[in-house]
């Protein structure tokens, strides 16, 4: 008996100690989470705040998981070490569809043919339904489309399904008769010119000609248009024009052209010459201006004179001068580019490099002094002593930052953002209220500057959400808008979380419909269209796994994903935008990037 107290004894003695040991446990738990609890809440200050948002994005800091699988990271490096000059800036012309559209139009004059490679670039420009794009493997413009269809035309290209292209860009005609965009709902002079020149290429007419009339003759008597594009787009939608009417503008462009080339350009030369064509005007006494014409350096200059000698049936004149200095500006991997070095393109380098570790492997004091001497009061030009301005700070102070170098003019900065915050806010366009925003947002952050009224612009931001979860206009949601949408909204919801402002739980309210969105849009082979069932798309596969990322949402299929971008590697060691084409300093930050965040994405829970 007293054996068995014994054994009760030690067993309930044993059920107190357990019990108790819970209790602590429990204790210690209680504890360790109210102190989570009181550090998420505790305010930082702005400073703090914005270096912490910072400090969480995968693409702050360098990369150490080991994605040596998905890549050759040598071939890269070494790709990159070749490009960069003794002036430190990194050398790699692309092709580009402006120049590429220049030269092929003196082709066409002259009833040549582009090279193999220049024909396959062409091709990688469309990007679906939704268009054509500025090189390729970006996104879809109205504006790019102007410029790829007619090359197509000129050179018997197919496009593919080319009744739902037309189709796409019919349904941006507004009940004013006037065109919007693929950027913007409204009606605008740019646009209605544009897309109808694209119809017109595309034997197609808008669904509305007289309504496109109207708007073309409103543009033309408010100063909007030209007298040349007006004249153009009319007989594009097959006008009649009055007698009164010709006599008018033949009056008009007589009047304001000298058919000089010694007080007026060539290009206007040419532009008055084609629309008094038009008007059926007999320009055989300006025939004089063809004499002491010869071929010049200018592409844009050459391509007025190919137009004007085709006019009065002399190609044949300048037919091998011209061939011959089309052929000595090509690109070897086809297609044309006169640009200068791009300010942007080599802080994406400089980028990828840091995202990988090697920025030791470059000389990055000289790249930064380089981008430094490209600065010019708050601004940057495309290269040092360019004159062409370009705006993009959040690219150029990430590269500063990363080298731990103070941001120049950090005043003139943030002032020319408060000015471009009230216009965001008020514009229509969701391309550039969006893009703008977010670049904003990346300002304030890289500054550590104090946002402005931070639910107005989360507002503005929201006005674009469609029901289909991406972010657009006329509930067309495609992959960069939203991208651009997804980063305003995470950045402000971060910031108003760790400033303990009281706000609207803005990220989860988009978070699962948005990503679900962005899903929807990766194809098969792993890449992802810039909107649900449009081919795969370097720059929209970057902006789809950038929004994924942030709303914390892996796409269907990471492996395949990581495949898809990885095939793009050249022998070079850099990426494409598509696959027939070559290595680009853009495209290559977007695959490195796009692998780091689909390799991350792979450890969550």
């Amino acid at each position: 008996m007293q054996g068995q107290r014994n054994i009760s004894f030690k067993i309930r003695n044993c059920v107190k100690k357990s019990n108790f040991l819970k209790l602590v446990l429990v204790s210690l738990m209680f504890l360790f989470a109210i102190s989570v609890i009181l550090s998420f809440k505790k305010t930082l200050t702005t400073e703090e705040a914005w270096q912490r948002i910072y400090d969480e994005d995968i693409l702050s800091r360098p990369y150490t998981n080991n994605i040596k699988q998905y890549f050759n990271k040598e071939n890269y490096v070494s790709y990159v070490k070749k490009l960069q000059t003794g002036d430190g800036y990194f050398l790699h012309k692309s092709p580009m569809v402006y120049e590429t559209s220049a030269f092929s139009e003196i082709l066409n004059c002259i009833g040549e043919q582009p090279s193999k490679n220049t024909i396959d670039y062409i091709k990688s420009l469309q990007v679906g339904t939704f268009g054509f794009s500025e090189t390729s493997g970006e996104s879809p413009w109205t504006s790019k489309a102007n410029f790829g269809v007619p090359m197509f035309a000129w050179f018997n290209i197919s496009i593919e399904k080319k009744d739902d292209v037309a189709k796409f860009f019919k349904n941006f005609q507004n009940a004013d008769g006037g065109f919007g965009s693929i950027t913007n709902y409204f009606s605008t002079a740019g646009d209605t010119v544009e897309t109808i020149n694209i119809l017109s290429y595309l034997n197609e007419e808008p669904k509305d000609v007289e309504g496109a009339v109207k708007k073309v003759k409103s543009y033309y008597q408010s100063g909007m248009i030209t007298i040349f594009d007006y004249i153009e787009t009319l007989k594009k939608l097959k006008y009649n024009f009055s007698n009164e009417e010709k006599l008018d503008l033949t009056k008009k462009i007589n009047s304001s052209c000298k058919f000089d080339i010694k007080s007026e350009s060539l290009e206007k030369i040419s532009s008055c010459l084609e629309v008094l064509q038009l008007l059926n005007e007999n320009i055989e006494k300006y025939r004089f201006v063809t004499e002491n014409l010869t071929v010049g350096n200018d592409v844009y200059f050459n391509s007025a004179l190919c137009k004007i000698y085709r006019l009065y049936n002399m190609t044949n004149n300048v037919h091998d001068e011209l061939l011959l200095f089309v052929k000595n500006k090509e690109l070897p991997q086809g297609g044309f580019n006169l640009r200068e070095v791009y300010v942007l393109e080599n802080s994406f380098t400089q980028q990828s490099m840091f995202l990988l570790g090697k920025l030791n492997e470059i000389n990055n004091d000289k790249f930064i002094e380089w981008l430094l001497g490209a600065e010019n009061k708050y601004v940057w030009e495309l290269a040092p002593n360019s004159g062409h301005m370009v705006y993009y700070f959040a690219q150029i102070g990430g590269s500063l930052v990363v080298s731990n170098r103070t941001i120049p003019n950090e005043y003139g900065i943030l002032n020319r953002a408060e000015n471009e915050f009230s216009n965001a806010l008020v514009d229509r366009s969701n391309y550039n209220s969006l893009r703008d925003l977010k670049e904003i947002f990346d300002r304030w952050m890289l500054l550590n500057a104090d946002p402005k009224n931070i639910e107005n612009p989360v507002k503005k931001v929201f006005s674009f959400w469609n029901e289909d979860g991406g972010f657009g206009d006329r509930n067309l949601s495609y992959m960069y808008a939203t991208e651009w949408g997804v980063r305003v909204i995470y950045l402000a919801d971060k910031f108003s979380t760790y400033k303990n402002i009281q706000h609207e739980s803005w990220l989860e309210k988009i978070r699962y419909k948005t990503a679900n969105w962005v899903k929807s849009a990766q194809n098969t082979d792993g890449g992802f269209g810039v909107a649900p069932n449009q081919p795969s798309n370097m720059q929209a596969t970057y902006f789809a796994v950038r929004s994924l990322y942030l709303l914390n949402q892996r796409p269907k299929d990471i492996e395949k994903a990581i495949k898809w971008v990885a095939s793009h590697q050249k022998e070079d060691g850099g990426f494409a935008g598509s696959l027939s084409t070559s290595s680009d300093l853009l495209f290559t930050y977007y695959s490195i990037s796009s692998i780091i965040m689909l390799d991350d994405m792979k450890t969550w829970n």
